[in-house]
């Protein structure tokens, strides 16, 4: 577990700004994302004002029509916090991990987003590393075998949850030969159709109307999840557990 953003941002210049008014701030960085050459952070105090600079830059900095399927094209990121500790009794919130997730996986690919918007103690949590974050990320291109069982396991293992019906980010559903995945890369479910072992299709897909809006032949997935164990972690896991209860005369 590593500070996720600080390795990545600290290559790239800084900006110093004085005199701005908190009205024309996000006006401004909209402006700098457009002439800066290269990427722009924006760090606030506090996840409040993180997220009302974000709903403003959503009308500064609309998203352009775009590849549905394509994870590297919106104009700015926010990157969130979500409000529990992963060590604490609470789940953290997933819709929240997700959309860090999706951030770390677009800069890691080296896709860095125009302006990231992100507060301080969002910056501050751990996140997955590098090595990590690349062992539970998937490339999928039409015309390549995938064996849906060891498919679901990777899924599985990366946070994605196995349900009837996908229709929040980070869900899975296998029925027969059709996979339908909710990559929190993507503002949309993905479809993948096999014919035997092979992927025949890739659509993207309205989880309402079930219609499909696009068609790719690759497709991202990435973690949904900060906290992956594998079969090596979840040993030792155990097996510190079962030293710590000796140590405390405890039931393990």
């Amino acid at each position: 577990m590593t500070s996720p953003l600080f390795s990545e941002v600290h290559r790239f210049p800084r900006v110093h700004l004085r005199g701005v008014c908190p009205a024309a701030r996000p006006f401004v960085a909209a402006r700098l994302s457009r002439e800066q050459q290269g990427p722009l952070l924006w760090l606030l105090p506090d996840e409040r004002s993180a997220e009302q600079a974000a709903a403003a830059l959503r009308f500064f900095l609309p998203a352009p029509e775009a590849d549905p399927a394509d994870p590297f094209t919106a104009p700015f990121a926010h990157f969130p916090l979500h409000q529990s500790s992963p060590y604490e009794d609470l789940s953290p919130d997933r819709t929240a991990t997700a959309e860090r997730l999706a951030v770390l996986f677009r800069i890691r690919q080296g896709a860095v987003p125009p302006l990231l918007v992100a507060s301080a103690p969002a910056m501050m949590r751990l996140g997955l590393s590098r090595a990590s974050m690349e062992a539970c990320s998937h490339l999928i291109l039409v015309g390549q075998d995938l064996d849906r069982q060891l498919f679901a396991q990777d899924l599985d293992r990366a946070g994605y949850l196995n349900v009837p019906l996908v229709e929040d980010p980070g869900q899975f559903a296998i029925r027969g030969g059709i996979l339908d995945v909710f990559s929190p890369l993507l503002p949309k479910p993905l479809r993948i159709e096999l014919l035997g072992d092979e992927v025949e299709s890739i659509r993207i897909f309205d989880p309402e109307s079930q219609r499909t809006l696009a068609s790719s032949d690759s497709a991202y997935l990435g973690p949904v999840q900060e906290i992956l164990l594998s079969e090596e972690t979840r040993t030792a896991v155990l097996e510190r557990v079962d030293a710590l209860a000796a140590r405390l005369d405890l039931p393990s």
